[in-house]
Protein backbone atom coordinates (compact mmCIF):
# COMPACT_ATOMS: atom_id res chain seq x y z
CA UNK A 1 0.00 0.00 0.00
CA UNK A 2 1.49 3.21 -0.83
CA UNK A 3 0.34 6.29 0.45
CA UNK A 4 0.98 10.09 -1.11
CA UNK A 5 -0.35 13.36 -2.24
CA UNK A 6 -3.94 13.33 -4.38
CA UNK A 7 -3.47 14.46 -7.61
CA UNK A 8 -6.30 15.90 -9.40
CA UNK A 9 -6.64 12.51 -11.47
CA UNK A 10 -7.88 11.41 -8.29
CA UNK A 11 -10.85 13.30 -7.51
CA UNK A 12 -13.42 10.72 -9.24
CA UNK A 13 -11.81 7.94 -7.18
CA UNK A 14 -11.50 9.73 -3.85
CA UNK A 15 -15.27 10.88 -4.67
CA UNK A 16 -16.26 7.40 -5.10
CA UNK A 17 -14.79 6.21 -2.00
CA UNK A 18 -16.38 9.08 -0.11
CA UNK A 19 -19.55 8.52 -1.28
CA UNK A 20 -19.62 4.46 -0.93
CA UNK A 21 -18.26 5.12 3.05
CA UNK A 22 -20.87 7.07 3.61
CA UNK A 23 -23.68 5.11 2.28
CA UNK A 24 -22.50 2.68 4.85
CA UNK A 25 -20.74 3.89 7.95
CA UNK A 26 -24.20 6.36 8.20
CA UNK A 27 -27.15 3.90 7.16
CA UNK A 28 -29.27 4.07 9.66
CA UNK A 29 -27.78 7.57 10.90
CA UNK A 30 -28.83 9.66 8.37
CA UNK A 31 -32.17 9.52 6.34
CA UNK A 32 -31.86 6.89 3.60
CA UNK A 33 -32.95 9.45 0.67
CA UNK A 34 -30.16 11.59 1.66
CA UNK A 35 -27.40 8.47 1.07
CA UNK A 36 -29.33 7.48 -1.81
CA UNK A 37 -29.02 11.14 -3.45
CA UNK A 38 -25.08 11.26 -2.93
CA UNK A 39 -23.27 12.30 -6.23
CA UNK A 40 -20.14 11.33 -7.25
CA UNK A 41 -20.42 13.87 -10.17
CA UNK A 42 -20.98 16.51 -7.14
CA UNK A 43 -17.76 15.32 -5.02
CA UNK A 44 -15.73 14.78 -7.43
CA UNK A 45 -15.88 18.43 -8.36
CA UNK A 46 -15.71 19.13 -4.72
CA UNK A 47 -12.54 17.10 -4.61
CA UNK A 48 -11.24 18.52 -7.46
CA UNK A 49 -11.16 22.14 -6.11
CA UNK A 50 -9.40 20.81 -2.53
CA UNK A 51 -6.90 19.22 -4.07
CA UNK A 52 -6.63 22.05 -5.88
CA UNK A 53 -6.44 24.78 -3.31
CA UNK A 54 -3.84 25.36 -0.83
CA UNK A 55 -6.35 25.27 2.08
CA UNK A 56 -5.46 22.02 3.32
CA UNK A 57 -3.61 18.62 1.92
CA UNK A 58 -5.27 15.40 0.92
CA UNK A 59 -3.20 11.98 1.36
CA UNK A 60 -4.61 8.63 -0.95
CA UNK A 61 -4.24 5.12 -0.10
CA UNK A 62 -3.07 3.33 -2.99
CA UNK A 63 -2.83 -0.19 -3.67
CA UNK A 64 -2.13 -1.64 -7.24
CA UNK A 65 -3.08 1.81 -8.93
CA UNK A 66 -6.57 1.81 -7.36
CA UNK A 67 -7.76 4.34 -4.20
CA UNK A 68 -8.44 2.86 -1.18
CA UNK A 69 -9.12 5.50 0.61
CA UNK A 70 -8.13 9.07 1.77
CA UNK A 71 -7.43 11.97 4.80
CA UNK A 72 -7.91 15.64 4.33
CA UNK A 73 -6.22 17.90 6.49
CA UNK A 74 -4.91 21.03 7.68
CA UNK A 75 -5.13 23.89 10.00
CA UNK A 76 -7.57 23.50 12.75
CA UNK A 77 -11.33 25.28 11.45
CA UNK A 78 -12.50 26.12 15.47
CA UNK A 79 -12.70 29.41 16.06
CA UNK A 80 -10.19 30.93 18.00
CA UNK A 81 -7.82 28.01 17.49
CA UNK A 82 -3.88 28.55 17.35
CA UNK A 83 -1.22 28.14 14.37
CA UNK A 84 -0.27 24.84 16.36
CA UNK A 85 -3.95 23.83 16.22
CA UNK A 86 -4.17 21.06 13.20
CA UNK A 87 -7.48 19.28 12.38
CA UNK A 88 -8.42 15.81 10.64
CA UNK A 89 -11.76 17.06 8.51
CA UNK A 90 -11.59 13.80 7.09
CA UNK A 91 -10.41 10.12 6.69
CA UNK A 92 -12.66 7.41 4.26
CA UNK A 93 -11.93 4.24 3.46
CA UNK A 94 -13.36 2.04 0.84
CA UNK A 95 -16.35 -0.07 2.60
CA UNK A 96 -14.69 -3.18 1.02
CA UNK A 97 -11.21 -2.22 2.58
CA UNK A 98 -12.38 -1.60 5.74
CA UNK A 99 -10.08 -3.01 8.87
CA UNK A 100 -7.28 -4.12 6.58
CA UNK A 101 -5.09 -1.32 7.41
CA UNK A 102 -5.36 1.42 5.19
CA UNK A 103 -7.01 4.01 7.50
CA UNK A 104 -4.28 3.88 10.23
CA UNK A 105 -1.80 4.35 7.27
CA UNK A 106 -3.87 7.31 6.25
CA UNK A 107 -3.44 8.74 9.73
CA UNK A 108 0.32 7.91 10.39
CA UNK A 109 0.94 9.77 6.52
CA UNK A 110 -1.52 12.40 7.70
CA UNK A 111 -0.01 12.91 11.41
CA UNK A 112 3.10 13.14 10.07
CA UNK A 113 2.63 16.00 7.72
CA UNK A 114 0.81 17.59 10.53
CA UNK A 115 3.72 17.42 13.08
CA UNK A 116 6.35 18.26 10.18
CA UNK A 117 3.95 21.29 9.71
CA UNK A 118 4.34 22.29 13.66
CA UNK A 119 0.90 21.09 15.07
CA UNK A 120 1.22 20.76 18.80
CA UNK A 121 -2.41 19.26 19.22
CA UNK A 122 -4.73 17.68 16.39
CA UNK A 123 -8.70 17.60 16.65
CA UNK A 124 -11.61 15.72 14.42
CA UNK A 125 -15.07 16.34 14.61
CA UNK A 126 -17.24 12.67 14.30
CA UNK A 127 -20.90 12.04 14.15
CA UNK A 128 -21.98 10.99 17.93
CA UNK A 129 -23.72 8.03 16.37
CA UNK A 130 -20.94 6.66 14.32
CA UNK A 131 -19.66 4.21 17.01
CA UNK A 132 -16.74 2.38 14.85
CA UNK A 133 -15.05 5.95 13.57
CA UNK A 134 -15.19 7.51 17.57
CA UNK A 135 -13.41 3.74 18.24
CA UNK A 136 -10.61 4.10 15.98
CA UNK A 137 -10.10 7.87 16.93
CA UNK A 138 -9.51 6.74 20.45
CA UNK A 139 -7.42 3.85 18.91
CA UNK A 140 -4.81 6.21 17.51
CA UNK A 141 -4.87 8.14 20.82
CA UNK A 142 -7.45 10.61 20.67
CA UNK A 143 -9.28 11.26 23.82
CA UNK A 144 -12.98 13.51 23.74
CA UNK A 145 -12.21 17.66 23.93
CA UNK A 146 -12.53 19.06 27.67
CA UNK A 147 -13.98 22.23 26.10
CA UNK A 148 -16.48 23.00 23.24
CA UNK A 149 -16.67 19.27 22.81
CA UNK A 150 -20.04 18.85 20.60
CA UNK A 151 -21.76 20.76 18.41
CA UNK A 152 -25.07 20.87 15.99
CA UNK A 153 -24.46 20.56 12.51
CA UNK A 154 -26.69 20.13 9.46
CA UNK A 155 -26.48 17.48 6.81
CA UNK A 156 -29.29 17.64 4.34
CA UNK A 157 -31.18 19.66 6.98
CA UNK A 158 -31.29 17.57 9.14
CA UNK A 159 -29.70 18.65 12.52
CA UNK A 160 -27.04 15.52 13.72
CA UNK A 161 -24.91 15.76 16.78
CA UNK A 162 -21.01 16.07 16.27
CA UNK A 163 -18.34 14.97 19.08
CA UNK A 164 -14.67 16.61 18.82
CA UNK A 165 -11.69 14.50 19.84
CA UNK A 166 -8.02 15.76 20.65
CA UNK A 167 -4.59 14.56 20.36
CA UNK A 168 -1.87 16.25 22.07
CA UNK A 169 1.37 16.08 20.57
CA UNK A 170 4.33 15.79 23.17
CA UNK A 171 6.88 18.60 23.01
CA UNK A 172 9.50 17.38 20.56
CA UNK A 173 7.87 14.50 19.44
CA UNK A 174 9.15 13.05 16.12
CA UNK A 175 6.90 12.50 12.97
CA UNK A 176 6.98 9.02 13.80
CA UNK A 177 4.18 7.15 15.12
Amino acid sequence: MNIRPAILDDAGAIATVHVDAWRRAYAGVLPQATLDGLSVEARSRMWSQAIAGTRGRVLVAEQEGQVLGFAAFGHCRDEGSAPTDHELWAIYVAPSRWRAGAGRALWDGARRAMVEGGAATISVWVLAENAPARGFYVSLGFRLAAEAGERAISVAGLAVQEIRYVLRIAPGASSAH
